[in-house]
């Protein structure tokens, strides 16, 4: 028989368990949008302006991210 303390404490961790696996998955897929999502590559000089200002901040998002999946 659960008491109102191991009640607590089971809902306690099971609702841990739920939010570390949300944010878990949220990482995940921003991790995913940062791989595989490119800009369109437009005629003119502004298609490689914008691509490398792409990869400049996909780089930068991934690096935090893993920071935080691996810390």
């Amino acid at each position: 028989m659960l008491t109102s303390l191991s009640y607590f404490a089971f809902l306690t961790l099971a609702l841990s368990f739920t939010l570390a696996i949300f944010i878990g998955l949220n990482k995940i897929q921003i991790l995913q949008l940062t791989i595989f999502y490119s800009p369109q590559k437009k005629e003119g000089g502004r298609g490689q302006k914008r691509e490398r200002i792409f990869r400049g901040q996909r780089l930068l998002i991934r690096r935090t991210y893993q920071r935080l999946i691996f810390s």
